[in-house]
């Protein structure tokens, strides 16, 4: 697998990730534990079943023009932040900050930077180097395609098929990367692994902003890899709220 990426909001280096791991056989009952994890660690429990999945509005609203004065209001890009409003009514989503990785006509794709689990590296990637990314936390990125691995990387050069991110950020699937961060303490410091992903079709994240759902910045290297999660959010709130 080369870890290349033609289209982000689809996310086939995600996708790609997912066959990686699975064809070798490192997912420990992995899906069913990030998703019971994804359930126990949001801010507020939903005990609704009926929660819309992101990617799945209706054609006509997905189709729906935007008001002209929206496109004066946000620019969204990869290497944004959107961090949740207070109120957010999707629980999934709420007090989370998300790193935006694509955006464009196809719908727009980013990570979830401050929901780690007690799940650790070793226990999804079996065969992975004993060290500190080992025992390091996988993240959840998602809740879409929760059995699927990508890691974002900080470094001076970027990685052999990773994709830029914004600044010095990078994000791969690539075994080979996991491997070498794995074997360097000093590489798995600046190494965080996601599992799933965040989604929208297209315009509706722009439609979440438009309404209210999301304040958009720019995106901080030492908040993915240096801030406390917890910190995250109420951090960037304090600053963004009057």
């Amino acid at each position: 697998m080369t870890g290349t990426v033609k289209r982000l909001p689809d996310l086939r280096l995600i996708k790609g990730a997912r066959r990686l791991i699975d064809g070798g056989g490192h997912i420990k009952g992995l899906i069913a534990v990030l998703a019971a994890l994804l359930l126990v660690t949001l801010p507020t429990l939903c005990a609704e079943a009926s929660v819309v999945r992101r990617t799945s509005l209706a054609p006509n609203i997905q189709k729906a023009p935007l008001p002209k004065r929206h496109q004066t209001l946000v620019r969204l890009a990869r290497g944004k932040f959107l961090v949740a409003k207070r109120g957010m009514k999707d629980m999934r989503f709420a007090q989370t900050v998300i790193l935006l990785l694509e955006y464009g006509s196809q719908g727009a794709g980013g990570l979830i930077i401050n929901r780690p689990t007690p799940v650790a590296v070793s226990d999804v990637i079996k065969d992975i180097n004993p060290g500190r990314l080992a025992s390091g936390k996988v993240y959840i990125g998602g809740p879409v395609e929760p059995n699927t691995i990508v890691m974002l990387i900080r470094a001076s050069k970027q990685p052999e098929g990773a994709l830029h991110v914004f600044d010095n950020v990078y994000i791969t699937s690539r075994k080979d990367t996991f491997d070498n961060a794995a074997s360097d303490d000093r590489l798995a410091a600046d190494c965080r692994l996601y599992a799933g992903y965040a989604s929208w079709a297209p315009l509706q994240l722009d439609k979440e902003i438009f309404h209210g759902d999301w304040f958009v910045i720019d995106g901080d290297v030492r908040t993915v890899f240096e801030a406390g999660a917890e910190d995250i959010w109420p951090s960037l709130m304090r600053k963004l709220e009057p």
